[in-house]
């Protein structure tokens, strides 16, 4: 201890431990709020008519997902591949279909590749880029997402027979854990 001869009265000393602590849990604070501005490209869907998020899930490039539905006046199953391109968007790279009739494609673009597997037909080479893509979602159409291999999703579940968004965006770490977290609750 010393003796502070303004004050009259002695002064602790800290050990350089304890400075020591208290600088690594000020930098450890720093750190993780540090980390809540980090940005990240994610896929968010949002029921557009509640004006909510209702999933959200962080995307890479060249991640593959695939959005599935009953066509509501052929009521086949159609299928819709699309990556997450370099710049974070949503390439469709190819649609399967039972049917070519109404509302369904019945030609091919420049460069794309149109087959009659028989059970199905597939258009591929394709790439039409989407910055967001609105669904009608509902029970009776079978409406799914899968990423890769994972289980599907069943939309409807997300927030029922609606119109939902689907896109990709920046956001950041702390805002992705927001929606995360508010989207378990749902």
């Amino acid at each position: 201890m010393r003796f502070s001869e303004s004050a009259g009265r002695r002064e602790e000393r800290c050990p350089v431990f304890m400075k020591a602590g208290k600088i690594a849990i000020a930098g450890l604070v720093v750190a993780i709020l540090g980390c809540g501005f980090y940005p990240l490209h994610v896929l968010k869907i949002d029921a557009l008519r509640k004006n909510e998020t209702v999933y959200v899930r962080v995307v890479r490039p060249d991640d593959r997902l695939t959005i599935g539905f009953i066509h509501s006046v052929e009521h086949c199953p159609v299928r819709d591949y699309f990556t997450i391109d370099r710049t974070y968007r949503l390439v469709l790279r190819e649609t399967t279909f039972a049917s070519s009739n109404t509302g369904l494609p019945y030609y091919c673009r420049p460069g794309e590749t149109f087959a009659n597997e028989g059970t199905q037909f597939r258009i591929s080479n394709r790439h039409i880029v989407f910055s967001s893509i609105d669904l009608w979602v509902d029970r009776k159409y079978d409406n799914v997402l899968l990423f890769g291999n994972e289980a599907e999703l069943q939309l409807p579940s997300l927030a029922g027979d609606t119109l939902l968004k689907v896109s990709t965006t920046e956001i950041t770490a702390a805002h992705y854990l927001f929606l995360k977290a508010k989207t378990l609750f749902l």
